[in-house]
């Protein structure tokens, strides 16, 4: 990015060659417990250790407009002989305190106020430039111009900078000529506009090399992740409070209006805990729309949950305007300090990360860390290293977990269910390594196997004259992938199987978007695969969208059919279920069948097919065969169940 062409990396929207400025923002409400006095926007910029990014060009045009005020008054005063030209000076003083009140009001003048106002700025000194003939005060307005220039090298580069002086040493020239001569006046007005020029080329240079520096987030000119690093050193000491604030909010606005709106939003809200942040805090932006304070815990006199409440007020209660539309920015923070003295910085940043994106997800404004929780640990990223081994390798294994009709107790279907051995014997539950690689995307692959090798399985097994369907598990994650019909199909024909061989079973839980099931599950049963929704009755799924779903059979959670002995209530659910699915057309599975009694119920309740340990505990693929080529595939019985 040139130097011609800062706006850009400023976030301000570039449009025919100029900047514009599209969000501004405004106080509503000031939260509980925030500093008042006045100018509360500067001391917020000075809090946050004055960053050129956080100015808005409107605050920069109003302290602009302010100084003018009284300057333009005092410079005419001082000049007048007469009282008309005292009376001029006054009214010019006037006119731009007219236009300083107006813009600590409104928000937006035209299609591009920043531009318009600055250009009335520079029109209005060159005006009373020339109109000074004797020359005398020339100088001292045209340094005037000086924080006009300063603003326009900040927010529209430096080809509108060389405008603006070439205009200002124009004037200059008209006005000192006249008392001076030809050559003396334009040499008085070089000098006077390269002083002035001065301050604007400063301040492009510095944002440039602040960019360049490695230190400082481009958005905002907080210190980064290695700014911060390098500003308060790798450990923290006892007293250190680490709070990230996850804006929420932001990211809908970058994706409706685009990246310089939500730039400019996120520095509007970092601005709001520049002016609530205690004393001696240092903030920055570590990654995406989370902000870190960092400060100590007994300077703000007020406990580590007040202070996260604080920062996340100032940030709700703040009115964010994105050109005419008022958007809502919410907070969820998350706070940490160390256990002891000697911490790293860098694990408490992590533990207050974690934290925010758990008072996310819980939908609060403030979790405090009190543990790991669900967080990621070394041990799943070297668990999740291995899986990605047995994936290529061995070591995973699938059991099957056989299926029987209620009412003559023939073994109809089979379950299968990934099992992982390590080297030395260790089993790993499913729910442990199944969680992460759906965390982590794996699961796709993991999917893939288990279908891969379920219908290998179903080739040997037809060979031997077992005809026995095998069902299969897929995640949430797997339905968001459109792909999944085209691979599965595929994986039929290449094997030269029925469709009918084989049932997809999905988590009621996982059916959170019934269009996108839909249009993932619907390809599949019109091929003529099975669909199946597992643990029915622990998810939402609402009765309106349950018809719609392309479903072939309901499982019961084993949940309800457990407690069913015990509780009227799950009972009443298990057989109202039973009815729901044969008034649907459905097949009715009872899961978590553990003995005869169990067994006997489910049968009454009109039940069509059982599962669980009283009937047959997952076996390996031989047990399976034997068993099955032992008893006869059709005389699986209930009397000799497998312990």
């Amino acid at each position: 990015m040139g130097l011609d062409h800062p706006a850009a990396w400023r976030g301000w929207e570039q449009t025919d060659g100029t900047a514009r400025a599209v969000p501004t923002s405004a106080q509503l409400d000031r939260p509980e417990g925030a500093r008042g006095g006045w100018f509360p926007k500067t001391r917020s910029w000075l809090a946050l250790d004055s960053p050129l990014e956080l100015l808005s060009p409107l605050s920069v045009l109003r302290l602009n407009f302010a100084a003018g005020a009284v300057a333009f008054t005092l410079v005419g005063c001082l000049g007048a002989t007469t009282r008309t030209e005292l009376t001029a000076s006054v009214a010019v003083g006037l006119c731009t305190f007219t236009v300083w009140l107006l813009l600590m009001r409104i928000d937006r003048i035209g299609p591009n106020p920043s531009r318009l106002l600055s250009a009335y700025w520079t029109t209005a000194i060159a005006v009373l430039i020339v109109a000074d003939r004797s020359g005398q005060s020339a100088v001292v307005l045209g340094f005037l111009l000086v924080p006009s220039a300063v603003f326009v090298s900040m927010f529209f580069g430096l080809r509108i900078v060389l405008w603006q002086l070439g205009l200002a040493s124009l004037a200059l020239w008209l006005a000192l000529s006249t008392g001076r001569g030809f050559g003396v006046g334009l040499l008085l007005a070089l000098v006077a506009v390269a002083a002035m020029a001065t301050a604007p080329i400063a301040v492009l240079l510095v944002s440039r090399a602040s960019r360049r520096s490695g230190l400082v987030d481009p958005e905002t000119g907080l210190p980064n992740g290695l700014g911060l690093a390098v500003e308060l050193g790798p450990v923290a000491d006892g007293s250190t409070v680490v709070a990230v604030v996850s804006l929420a909010g932001v990211a809908e606005c970058r994706e409706a209006l685009g990246y310089p709106a939500a730039a400019e939003l996120l520095r509007r809200a970092v601005e709001r805990l520049g002016e609530v942040a205690p004393s001696g805090s240092l903030i920055g932006r570590i990654e995406g729309d989370d902000v870190v304070v960092v400060t100590d815990q007994e300077a703000p006199g007020i406990s580590r949950m007040e202070l996260a409440r604080l920062l996340g007020g100032a940030v709700t209660t703040g009115r964010y305007l994105v050109g005419e539309v008022e958007v809502s920015v919410r907070s969820h923070v998350g706070i940490t300090t160390p256990l002891a003295g000697g911490e790293r910085l860098t694990e408490l940043l992590r533990q207050a990360s974690l934290s925010a994106q758990r008072a996310t997800r819980l939908g609060v404004p403030v979790v405090e860390w009190d543990g790991d929780h669900d967080a990621m640990t070394g041990d799943d990223l070297a668990l999740l290293a291995s899986l990605r081994g047995a994936l290529d390798g061995s070591g995973l294994s699938l059991a099957y977990q056989l299926q029987f009709a209620a009412d003559d107790t023939r073994a109809v279907s089979a379950e299968a269910l990934i099992r992982w051995d390590l080297p030395d014997g260790t089993r790993i539950p499913p729910d442990r390594f199944i969680t992460l690689a759906e965390r982590t995307g794996l699961v796709d692959r993991l999917t893939r196997w288990v279908v891969r090798e379920a219908l290998d399985a179903q080739v040997r097994w037809r060979s031997t004259g077992i005809d026995l369907p095998v069902s299969v598990n897929v995640s949430a994650k797997n339905l968001a992938d459109p792909d999944l019909p085209r691979w599965m199909i595929e994986e039929l024909a290449d094997r030269g199987l029925p469709a009918s061989c084989l049932t997809v079973e999905v988590t009621e839980s996982a059916v959170t978007d019934p269009g996108q099931a839909q249009a993932v599950l619907g390809p599949l049963r019109s091929h003529g695969i099975r669909i199946s929704m597992d643990d029915f009755g622990t998810g939402y799924t609402s009765l309106s969208a349950l018809p719609a779903l392309p479903l072939d059979e309901l499982k019961i959670d084993q949940g309800f059919v457990k407690r069913s002995m015990t509780s009227a209530a799950d009972d009443a659910i298990v057989a109202t279920t039973c009815d729901l699915g044969h008034r649907l057309g459905l097949t009715v599975v009872a899961e978590g069948v553990e003995d005869g009694a169990l067994a006997a119920r489910m049968l009454a309740h009109g039940a069509d097919l059982l599962q669980g340990y009283h009937l047959a505990r997952p076996l390996s693929e031989p047990e399976l065969l034997r068993r099955l080529h032992g008893q006869g595939v059709e005389g699986e019985s209930l009397a000799e169940p497998s312990r």
